[in-house]
């Protein structure tokens, strides 16, 4: 193969190499350290407690890595885990508080509530370099360990903060039961004094009733006076 023919082999294959470098520019070079991307090897465990399980998501949020913790912490709830518009919910609005608020560092815990043995609702304020974002997780447990039942993320912390410092309202007082109406007795007169009191009136003897006929006596009328004559 002669000289000239060599030079324009080599020319050629860098041409093709450098064409395919465009059109796929990861493939040129690995990717850079602290992707979101979840890590090799087996997927993390969750922790007993609803305090463990937070700590690790916001330990992977820490490290950058906004879309890996969705998928971590909603793969808790294999019902969550199954649908993606969920995953994909958290993810987005995840993304848009790094994009908007800087870099994330630290949670702080504003309410923790257990509502019985099987439900506990945590609020607090995700810590941004710009400015912090209200978290609200309601969790669940069935007996099988603690899983992610819900999630309310929002920017608008002056809202969410109004809401838990708000006083509670005061109980309606119920009116007091309503006396039973006293009836006035009525007003007598009150004799002078030296006066002689007034004699009531004599109280009206009750007429017998009519004997029956049954009860009627058996008298007889007297006997005549005789004669003297024939006396």
């Amino acid at each position: 193969m002669s000289l000239l023919l060599r030079v324009v082999l080599l020319i050629s294959l860098s041409l093709l190499a450098a064409a395919q470098a465009d059109q796929d520019p990861g493939a040129a070079s690995a990717a850079p350290a602290g992707a979101d991307s979840a890590p090799s090897g087996p997927p993390l465990p969750y922790p007993a407690d609803v305090r463990g399980i937070l700590d690790r998501f916001f330990g992977i949020l820490k490290e950058g890595k906004a879309s890996y913790a969705a998928e971590w912490l909603c793969g808790s709830n294999p019902l969550m885990s199954a649908k993606p518009d969920i995953i994909v919910k958290l993810k987005y609005v995840l993304g848009e508080f790094s994009q908007r608020c800087g870099s994330f560092s630290g949670f702080d815990t504003l309410q923790d509530q257990k509502l019985g043995d099987h439900v506990e609702y945590i609020f607090g304020l995700g810590i941004y370099k710009s400015q912090p974002a209200a978290f609200a997780f309601t969790f669940y447990n069935s007996g099988t360990g603690w899983m992610l039942q819900n999630f309310d993320l929002s920017l608008n912390v002056d809202e969410k903060i109004k809401q838990l410092v708000a006083p509670a309202p005061e109980p309606v007082k119920s009116a007091p039961p309503s006396a039973a109406p006293v009836t006035p007795e009525p007003a007598t007169a009150t004799p002078a004094t030296g006066a002689a009191p007034e004699t009531p009136p004599p109280k009206a003897q009750a007429i017998p009733a009519p004997a029956s006929s049954t009860n009627t006596l058996n008298i007889q009328p007297p006997l005549p006076a005789r004669d003297p004559e024939f006396q």
